[in-house]
């Protein structure tokens, strides 16, 4: 598992609040490109990756959002129209904001029990049915906020039951991910929990981090990003190899006949108690 900038526990800042300002209607295609090849944010990514994002990022109109403007009367209304030469967006900047936050500003009755059977203790049920039952500053996950990201907080969580080899990648100017905790939390907790793989102990969790990037790491150092995977990627094929030649070895004596019957070793230990003990290594009977 991959997981370049993830960012599990959101607090501070909406991240959403970039999404819901950008523009996202231009007269043309080349006002379109001029404004994002001259704005901070698309500066510090690959050239490359710009011009993909305006190649696939943006779409002519006319659209649901945006149709054209019929011809207007002399002297009409000044606002921006909307003319066969304009540009938008691909994905409307309302899709994308909603991607990050769940919104919801009906008054909180203050639980999500049903005891009573009000209306708004019966609404709770539907609209917060992830979020926690009591909340922690920064996690963005109790019904009290009218922003909540319910979706990260679970898959933190999670962490402690995974199974899989993990690699984290973070920029270095990350405003998400920033050094210590915001990290430390994530990378220390993966695979420690029951069934998980043993995380950063048994080799099995560990990160990296790109000089110089921030959150959008991978569209600004995208070479570094590919080399960091690609070393972590011919580790991990070797791990798979290890693992596939033991089991190609291994025999856990349950069966005969190619798998097809029991074995007379099963049978022996199945008229043992439930609670039977495996034998120590190396010890003498």
């Amino acid at each position: 598992m991959i997981q370049v900038e993830s960012p599990i526990k959101p607090g501070g800042r909406s991240p959403a609040l970039w999404a819901s300002t950008r523009p996202d209607l231009w007269p043309s295609q080349s006002e379109a490109e001029k404004h994002i090849r001259s704005n901070p944010f698309w500066r510090k990514w690959d050239p490359r990756a710009v011009t993909k994002y305006i190649e696939y990022g943006l779409r002519p109109v006319p659209t649901a959002l945006y149709p054209i403007d019929p011809p207007s009367s002399e002297g009409e209304s000044s606002a921006p129209k909307v003319t066969p030469n304009s540009v938008t967006l691909t994905t409307t900047k309302a899709q994308e904001a909603w991607t990050f936050m769940r919104f919801n500003i009906t008054p909180y009755a203050g639980s999500t029990d049903q005891k009573d059977g009000s209306n708004s203790e019966y609404a709770e049920r539907f609209l917060s049915p992830d979020l926690a039952t009591s909340g922690k500053e920064g996690t963005s996950n109790h019904p009290s906020y009218v922003a909540t990201c319910p979706w990260t907080c679970l898959a933190f969580e999670f962490l402690p039951y995974i199974r899989p080899s993990v690699l984290f990648v973070w920029g270095e100017k990350s405003h998400l991910n920033t050094p210590g905790a915001r990290r430390d939390d994530k990378l220390l907790r993966v695979g420690t929990g029951l069934g998980g793989s043993g995380g950063v102990r048994a080799g099995m969790a560990r990160a990296e981090v790109v000089k110089g990037a921030s959150h959008t790491v991978p569209l600004e150092e995208v070479g570094e990003t590919a080399r960091l995977v690609s070393v972590w990627l011919v580790e991990q094929a070797k791990r798979y190899l290890e693992e596939k030649k033991f089991w190609s070895e291994y025999n856990s004596q349950k069966s005969e006949r190619g798998g097809l019957a029991l074995s007379g070793k099963w049978m022996e230990y199945m008229k043992l108690p439930g609670d039977t003990k495996r034998e120590r290594k190396g010890s003498r009977l």
